[in-house]
């Protein structure tokens, strides 16, 4: 009845964007765009610097770092060099008696210089491990100072 004699009557709009609204458009799918992009290549480069690296950014914290590795080679080259000398002219003081060549001396001087670095190098990498994973590389079972501390 009236309903059928009903239709819809449909207008043709024809919608023009402003310039600026073309812009502000633009603007914001290139930024989607570049946000998208910078999601994929996360993992390949998580600083997303692209060679506009600040190489002073961490100089001061890395300069800590060198000076103690720096420091701690001499230590093991004075420390190793003192005892192959200790054991190379120890033996002579000790037993001026023995007439000792000096292959002998040198051979009886790399015994406690042998000792030695290997008694250093163990500690480097006991170090080393405990600079990589903090505290908590230490076994639980091993006692330590502050533990007894923090029971008392």
């Amino acid at each position: 009845m009236f309903l059928n004699n009903l239709t819809v009557h449909h207008e043709e709009v024809t919608y023009k964007a402003s310039t600026d609204f073309r812009t502000k458009t633009e603007a914001l799918r290139r930024k989607q765009e570049n946000m998208a992009y910078k999601k994929i290549v996360e993992s390949v480069d998580a600083t997303q610097k692209y060679g506009k690296i600040n190489h002073m950014e961490n100089f001061g914290a890395e300069l800590r770092v060198v000076n103690r590795q720096l420091i701690s080679i001499v230590n093991i080259v004075i420390t190793v060099v003192g005892a192959f000398f200790f054991g190379f002219s120890g033996v002579q003081f000790a037993y001026p008696h023995l007439h000792l060549d000096i292959a002998t001396r040198f051979i009886i001087g790399l015994v406690p210089a042998t000792i030695v670095f290997f008694a250093d190098l163990y500690f480097i990498i006991k170090n080393m491990t405990e600079d990589d994973f903090g505290e908590e590389a230490c076994a639980p079972n091993v006692l330590s100072f502050k533990e007894m501390k923090k029971n008392d």
